[in-house]
């Protein structure tokens, strides 16, 4: 092996050590800060006409909302869902079986008390986002 050769292999491997240690950086740094331990989260849905069809202050252990509406499914489907949680972005909403929606309508949820929510202006997907003692939030119709 030549000098060029060795000098190039050796580029290589530093360079994907380097990109794997990135990845996982970025990955371990955007993981949800979670809260061990019972909470009480509040999950309003609501129509067209934002009045509430579904209000219900619940207690829970589990740490993502994701899990959450998955324990409301339980009881009753409500939350249906595309995607997987392994994925990048997790799973998103696709319906809510309260309410049949128009073509070009569809689902959005929001709070105003959860931190994560607050510091990005915006809340992600449901399988990233850390839930509090204390939050609400909100599943309403976005109409085009």
């Amino acid at each position: 092996m030549n000098k060029n050769t060795k000098k190039t292999l050796l580029s290589v491997v530093v360079g994907v050590l380097v990109f794997t240690g990135l990845y996982f950086g970025f990955k371990t740094i955007n993981k949800p800060k979670v809260t061990v331990g019972d909470k009480s989260i509040t999950i309003t849905i609501t129509d067209h006409d934002e009045e509430a069809i579904y209000s219900e202050k619940l207690g829970t252990d589990v740490e993502i909302l994701g899990q959450l509406l998955n324990e409301i499914n339980e009881d009753k489907e409500i939350f249906i869902f595309e995607g997987s949680t392994e994925s990048e972005f997790g799973r998103f909403i696709s319906e809510i079986t309260l309410l049949e929606l128009a073509e070009g309508e569809f689902w959005v949820y929001d709070s105003e008390n959860n931190a994560e929510c607050n510091a990005a202006e915006f809340c992600p997907g449901v399988d990233m986002l850390a839930i509090q003692d204390g939050d609400a939030f909100s599943f309403n119709v976005l109409q085009p």
